[in-house]
């Protein structure tokens, strides 16, 4: 059933959001704590959704995330290249799921880089999370990891 709901919901971001610009929807490899996929929305140039998509081997959960996050763009530039160079910050929910849910929140920080000429970021964040749900418990998330767009 979630599955089909997280299918339904990429499908109309899809339709609403391939008209607005490039780079708007893409996907990639999530590596640290929790490894998986994430899903990358851009909303416009400073503000974006995104979503960590994983199954802990170990613990024999599910671990689901949304982030909504402000970027700050600053391009480098040397004689002939320009790189453009984000820090992005803001809150998010993170979901556990196996016999014991967690439900917590979660704040977002991290770097990225977009190639300019190519459809491809690559990314490093941090996040503090404060569980709520079923107890007070304080975790850390990290990761780096890539997006590949394709709208």
């Amino acid at each position: 059933m979630i599955k089909r709901i997280l299918l339904l919901f990429f499908i109309l971001v899809i339709i609403k959001f391939d008209v607005y610009a490039d780079n708007v929807f893409g996907a990639g490899i999530y590596i640290g704590s929790p490894t998986g996929i994430k899903v990358k929305m851009n909303l416009n140039k400073i503000n974006t959704l995104s979503s960590v998509i994983a199954w802990d081997i170990n613990q024999s959960q599910m671990y689901v995330s949304v982030d909504y996050s402000y970027n700050f763009v600053y391009t480098v530039k040397n004689e002939n290249t320009i790189l453009p160079i984000f820090l992005y910050t803001g809150p998010g929910i993170r979901v556990m799921a196996s016999n014991n849910a967690k439900v917590g929140i979660k704040f977002t920080g991290g770097a990225g880089f977009k190639f300019s000429d190519l459809p491809l970021e690559f990314f490093l964040e941090v996040s503090p999370i404060l569980d709520v749900f079923p107890a007070t418990q304080f975790g850390l998330n990290a990761g780096i990891g890539f997006i590949l767009y394709f709208l």
